[in-house]
């Protein structure tokens, strides 16, 4: 479990199934063409990341604000526990897939 960490400029497109982040900060982390698989984001902000062409398998967002994040053909349609305050502000939504 990763707990109030800081990213920055840091490459998730390979990362490990079966995470957890509590209270982190991503900055100008690339997601691109990712599959996150059993992650868990909880009061978490994303801050111009790329999460283009991402694809995600059972992930859950909990209290999560995304600001001037690029997300163009995501696949977030296999998220779980969506519903619990997403916040969407400034970002670039082309082609992205979201169930509610």
């Amino acid at each position: 479990m990763k707990e109030d960490l800081k990213y920055k400029g840091v490459d998730f497109s390979d990362i490990e199934s079966d995470r957890e982040f509590y209270g982190c900060t991503f900055e100008e982390c690339s997601f691109a063409q990712a599959k996150l698989t059993n992650v868990l984001f909880s009061r978490c902000e994303f801050i111009r990341c790329d999460f283009s062409l991402c694809k995600i398998y059972g992930v859950s967002f909990q209290d999560v604000r995304f600001v001037g994040c690029k997300m163009l053909g995501g696949d977030f349609t296999g998220c779980k526990g969506l519903l619990s305050l997403f916040d969407f502000e400034k970002c670039l939504l082309q082609f992205f897939r979201l169930s509610v």
